[in-house]
């Protein structure tokens, strides 16, 4: 064959080669074979080589001759070469050898010696929960917690981890083989899953407290079960911050894999809160309780609340009465410094009375933020009550469930002497609001500013988290909780789109929801400052490439507007050692499995099965060999508790112990890791 000069091509043995130099080859049809007609080099090669151009030459099948060099080039064959080859082997040698020293590791750890090498359960567990160690760059403690100032932000956090995020690599467990049998039903692509997030919901918070009052300080190992610390990015100015990561390296076949969403609230909080209008709404009973305890209320709040808050107050009588309309702070400390005097209980009040008043003072809420003359602030309302009156207090749930659909918070403040402070709880759950029960020493002014330090805190409103799989990426289960019904949505969605205006009018944020995603979907009302939360995703992938995309919508408090984040996730072909967010993944993931052998323990109680939830702790106490020495603690203390033959014959102490697994496995999976 001629060569662009005019020389004969010399004999070449069959085989791909790869030319380097001033020149490029024209291939023809895409079976591998080229034409050999060499054309000049494009003025801007697609890819350069030290050597300059590229020229591809392939021999055609009948062996026949092809050039290995001409005037200008260097000729090198596009097989991987001895030193490629001896750098692969070394790899994979190296690779293969560490995994095998990590298992060797995890073995070690795992027996009583390696235990107790690492300073045994009890300081484990102890430093967990009092001490926030990190690491310098030596791997050694130091005594404020801090490492190398040159490291970058994520490095520090990985190093705060110390010894924990080595053990976990040390318990890289052998592949388990149910992961590569394919699931036989897979979640639709768009549904909407319930929130794991705790935070500071009501209802939880009664819960624990109930729990609290019913066991005694030794028989409360829920308080130490909770989520890790992570090592998520907190924003640089954004309220919210988003990660998604996955457990498997790489893709290496079909197989189950799980999908990791990280969110992460600002450090910034506190400084800062939007205005705010209060209705305070007196129950009747609350007159009765402490009557100087309600002046104490609406004090405390005139000299809490600024000088962009509103303030107004209805009492629930035999009709509601507003005894002050909502009102600047300066205007009501003039009205109510002449008239506060005159606040007295009414004489007589109906079986609804208390969702009368709060019906009304919704409305008064409701014509505040219509006026175009006002400038509107966040709508909450204080309800000041007492007792314990069921119906009183179902009413009221509905009238505070209501209040959600035009954007208002509802929170209570229950005066007690010490008795039954009821269920005024639910009130404040189902207003998305907090409850607070006064009684002892605890003064009104502290529940204020613990109320007021409440809304401080939250970075984020309105945050819906939505999560769009690729192709080759099917959901199995959402961990740690199910799928919503069409009622509950409709409930969700009603509240986010209330709450949603209620805030563009509120603080001028543009109101963009009512619209659904494509994805599955979760709505958290309301994200605190410096917490951490994990959404785990089972899913079933079957090829590489992008396994998801993750989009946060949510209200920034700290910059007061519309925030998105966004994070995706892919898995490739191509062989890659795990890394340490892979590690932190298998973790959490372990740490939730956990969380649900607790929670189907708590169902055996239920059900008087000893045996049963003796195994199913077994199962729980198998996986805290893989995460830390307090989730070991924890369930160990709760197989303590299952073993004792009082509550199979006691139905409070069994309603106490089945209350306690099933939160424990809550706050696994929601409460914040303490910092």
């Amino acid at each position: 064959m001629a060569l662009a000069d005019g020389s004969e091509a010399e004999e070449a043995p069959p085989g791909a080669w790869r030319a380097g130099g001033s020149g490029s080859a024209a291939h023809g049809p895409r079976n591998g074979l080229a034409t050999g007609r060499v054309i000049p080099t494009h003025p801007r090669p697609r890819r350069a080589l030290p050597l300059g151009g590229t020229v591809s030459i392939e021999a055609p099948p009948d062996g026949s001759e092809l050039a290995t060099s001409f005037e200008g080039a260097t000729v090198r064959d596009a097989r991987p070469s001895e030193a490629r080859r001896r750098f692969a082997d070394d790899e994979v040698a190296r690779n293969k050898g560490l995994r095998d020293k990590l298992l060797a590791d995890r073995d070690e750890l795992r027996s009583p010696d390696g235990l107790n090498a690492q300073g045994g359960e009890e300081q484990e567990v102890e430093a967990y929960l009092d001490v926030d160690e990190a690491t310098k760059s030596d791997g050694s403690f130091d005594e404020e917690g801090t490492s190398d100032d040159k490291l970058e932000p994520k490095a520090k956090r990985r190093a705060s981890f110390g010894r924990g995020l080595v053990e976990v690599a040390r318990r890289i467990a052998v592949e388990d083989p149910r992961l590569r049998v394919r699931p036989d039903t897979f979640l639709p692509r768009v549904f909407y899953f319930e929130n794991t997030y705790l935070g500071g919901a009501a209802a939880y918070r009664e819960r624990l407290r109930r729990l609290d009052e019913s066991l005694s300080e030794d028989e409360r190992p829920y308080h130490l079960a909770h989520g890790y610390r992570q090592a998520f990015d907190p924003p640089a100015r954004a309220g919210l911050s988003v990660s998604a990561d996955v457990d498997a390296p790489y893709y290496d076949g079909p197989r189950r894999t799980f999908l990791q969403v990280g969110l992460q609230g600002s450090p910034r909080h506190g400084w800062r809160r939007p205005p705010l209008d209060v209705m305070i709404v007196v129950d009747r009973r609350a007159f009765a309780q402490d009557g100087d305890a309600v002046i104490e209320v609406i004090v405390a709040a005139l000299r809490q609340l600024g000088a962009a808050d509103r303030l107004g107050i209805v009492v629930a009588g035999q009709a509601p009465t507003t005894f002050m309309p909502l009102s600047r702070i300066e205007r009501a400390r003039s009205f109510l410094a002449t008239r506060l005097d005159g606040l007295k209980a009414p004489l007589s009040a109906p079986a609804d009375a208390l969702e009368a008043a709060m019906g009304k003072a919704g409305a008064l809420l409701a014509a505040a933020a219509d006026d175009p003359s006002l400038v509107p602030g966040s709508q909450t309302l204080l309800l000041v009550t007492a007792g314990d009156d069921a119906a009183s207090v179902a009413g009221a749930a509905r009238a505070a469930h209501a209040l959600t659909t035009q954007g208002a918070v509802t929170s209570v403040l229950s005066l007690y002497d010490g008795g039954e402070r009821g269920g005024w709880w639910q009130v404040a759950n189902a207003g998305y609001g907090n409850y607070h029960a006064q009684g002892g020493d605890e003064s009104v002014g502290a529940v204020i500013a613990e109320e007021l330090a409440s809304l401080a805190r939250v970075v984020a409103r309105l945050v819906r988290v939505n999560v769009r799989l690729g192709k080759h990426a099917r959901a199995v289960r959402v961990l740690g909780t199910r799928v919503l019904d069409a009622e509950e949505v409709a409930r969700v969605k009603a509240r986010e789109v209330a709450m949603d205006k209620s805030l563009s009018r509120a603080m001028g944020i543009t109101s963009d929801r009512g619209e659904d995603d494509d994805g599955m979907q979760t709505v958290i009302p309301y994200f605190y400052g410096d917490d951490s939360h994990v959404i785990l995703i089972e899913l079933w992938v079957d090829g590489p490439g992008a396994v998801a995309d993750v989009t946060v919508r949510y209200k920034d408090m700290v910059n007061l507007d519309n925030a998105v984040a966004r994070a995706s996730v892919r898995l490739d072909a191509r062989p890659r050692p795990r890394s340490p967010e892979a590690l932190l993944v298998q973790r959490n993931v372990e740490g939730a499995k956990l969380a649900e052998a607790l929670q189907r323990a708590s169902h055996r109680v239920k059900w008087s099965d000893p045996l049963g939830a003796v195994r199913e702790l077994d199962r729980a106490a198998a996986l805290a060999r893989h995460t830390s020495a307090v989730d070991r603690r924890v369930v160990r203390d709760f197989r303590d508790l299952v073993a004792e033959q009082r509550w199979r014959h006691d139905e409070a102490r069994r309603a106490a112990l089945m209350e306690s697994l099933q939160l424990a496995g809550e706050r696994k999976v929601g409460e914040p890791a303490p910092r």
